[in-house]
């Protein structure tokens, strides 16, 4: 049985509500949007305190650098929880 990440789990609606007005797609998460990568880092921050936010802020800059687009959603949290141990 596969467990999808804490993370994943929790409301994200605020951000597909922007995303949707920004973007008009939610299909995919965007690594050099300030406002994504900062609500990705305050999620997970959010539920593990005792993760650095520069370390996710850098686990999502690696995993752009790393990965060719389109960044999903699902993926990106998953390999930055991998990533930084949680």
């Amino acid at each position: 049985m596969v467990m999808q990440s804490e993370i994943l789990n929790t409301d994200w609606s605020e951000y597909d509500e922007r995303k949707v007005k920004v973007t008009k797609s939610l299909k995919d998460f965007n690594p050099h949007s300030g406002w994504e990568v900062n609500f990705l880092v305050n999620k997970i921050v959010g539920a593990h305190p005792e993760v650095d936010p520069m370390t996710v802020k850098i686990a999502i800059y690696t995993y752009s650098q790393s990965m060719k687009p389109p960044y999903w959603r699902e993926q990106i949290v998953e390999w930055i929880e991998k990533r930084v141990g949680i």
